[in-house]
């Protein structure tokens, strides 16, 4: 097994828990930006560098059909998930947040239960109950985020983090046919992620555009571009490069080198990392929020399996 793709997989989930807590502490601080703003600035600051990389080192164009379905992956996963998983940021912290993503392998699992009939076994419904439950301890604990300020709102924000997972499991499937359809090369995984931002960055002016549409002050547009102003490009450009531009090479090298549970577990880290990254940064945590943390994790670490410890499938054949 590739030592540097482990790393690299380790790394973008430490990278996107720096990003979470960078945007949680830009959006409290700056509420005229709005989750759909923030996140389409990443979306097109990322965009438009690997664009760049792209043109500059002649990556191959991609076939017309997984375009489009990658397109599509990415307005559910970068437009839609992404953005509501900002707007959860400053409501549960980013503790609860970052939770939200131990619930994409369970979401995924119940979808391939409910769209294509496959049966559960009892080791994926026991994972599924042990993730459920380190995220409920964390919500018990006062803020989720160990700051009333910042967390005004956990459970609803956790509501909406869970729908971001839910989204980006969509996401998820609808992008699989095509990045599995590839040469399996890191230049057609990073075209693919140009084609999902691209995706992204579409969506989000088109969602912005519907929701103009349906009221008489059109106002959510000319909103997504006010992390241009004078004194907030900075701060969101660190933000957005440490959060996408550094997390998505990291990302797309580990999933294209390691097994799929390998980097499921790697990926699904980012609550660990959230918590030492925000003690350096000034917050402070229970212990409920170490406790669900850990008991979310280990659940998710019995879901996918990674080592092969487990004798029992996940879905019944």
């Amino acid at each position: 097994m590739d030592p540097l793709a482990l790393f690299a997989g380790l790394f973008s989930a430490v990278a996107w828990a720096f990003g979470s807590h960078l945007f949680a502490r830009l959006m409290v601080r700056h509420r005229e930006v709005g989750a759909p703003a923030a996140n389409l600035y990443k979306n097109a600051l990322s965009l438009a560098i690997f664009g760049a990389l792209a043109l500059a080192l002649g990556w191959p164009l991609l076939d017309a059909g997984d375009s489009g379905w990658l397109l599509l992956s990415g307005l559910l996963g970068f437009a839609v998930g992404d953005a509501l998983y900002f707007a959860a940021l400053p409501l549960c912290g980013v503790q609860i947040a970052a939770l939200s993503g131990n619930l994409i392998p369970p979401a995924a699992a119940l979808l391939g239960w409910l769209v294509l009939g496959e049966v559960l076994e009892s080791r994926a419904l026991v994972a599924m109950a042990v993730v459920m439950t380190g995220i409920v301890i964390v919500l018990l604990g006062k803020a989720g985020g160990g700051d009333a300020s910042r967390a005004p709102r956990p459970v609803f924000g956790f509501a909406l983090a869970a729908g971001a997972a839910l989204t980006q499991s969509f996401a998820i499937i609808a992008g699989r046919g095509a990045m599995t359809d590839g040469d399996g090369t890191f230049a057609f995984f990073m075209m693919a992620n140009v084609a999902r931002l691209a995706g992204g960055v579409a969506g989000a002016f088109l969602i912005a555009g519907l929701r103009d549409g349906a009221r008489r002050e059109r106002r959510a547009v000319p909103a997504l571009f006010t992390p241009l102003r004078k004194g907030l490009r900075g701060p969101f450009a660190v933000a957005a490069l440490i959060a996408a531009v550094l997390n998505l090479p990291l990302f797309t090298y580990a999933m294209g080198t390691l097994p799929a549970g390998i980097s499921s577990v790697l990926f699904g880290t980012t609550p660990l990392w959230t918590l030492p990254i925000g003690l350096f940064l000034g917050q402070r945590y229970g212990a409920k929020a170490w406790i669900g943390s850990a008991i979310a994790f280990c659940g998710l670490f019995v879901l996918v399996d990674p080592f092969g410890w487990f004798a029992t499938p996940l879905v019944a054949t």
